[in-house]
């Protein structure tokens, strides 16, 4: 028997490249409805771009699959509320996070500890308190 989650509302960010997109793709292939949220930044955290979450999501659909982008930073609380809500509207529920979001840019000024330790604490505090559970699925990588 193999893992299902048909019907199921899935948010993964930083789903436009590397483990956030194996996880968006290997969600939606198990029916899943997948949310890509990606900022498209640059490696040291400068800009932003919708086209890497789009790429994401035109492979889903090409696959046969249900995905929607967003461009949102995990770093604005209101767009990610606003993320969320998006997936509402879309889909009528939200039932997990993938959160794989390069750690490193929420504050490159803070030593790798220090950033970890400051992202657990605001995802717990805030996000997983009022949008729901989360599975962490980043490394702070440099």
């Amino acid at each position: 028997m193999g893992i299902d989650f048909e019907g199921q509302v899935a948010i993964v960010t930083g789903a436009g490249g590397g483990l956030g997109r194996q996880h968006a793709l290997a969600l939606a292939a198990r029916g899943a409805k997948v949310m890509v949220n990606d900022l498209g930044g640059a490696r040291d955290g400068s800009g932003a771009s919708a086209s890497a979450a789009e790429a994401v999501v035109a492979e889903i659909r090409a696959a046969g699959g249900e995905a929607l982008a967003n461009s949102a930073s995990v770093t604005d609380f209101a767009a990610v509320q606003a993320m969320v809500a998006q997936a509402v509207t879309a889909w009528g529920r939200k039932d997990q996070w993938r959160f794989a979001t390069r750690l490193e840019t929420i504050d490159r000024t803070l030593p790798a500890d220090t950033a970890v330790a400051a992202v657990v604490r605001a995802w717990n505090d805030s996000l997983a308190r009022r949008l729901g559970p989360a599975v962490r699925v980043g490394t702070l990588t440099a």
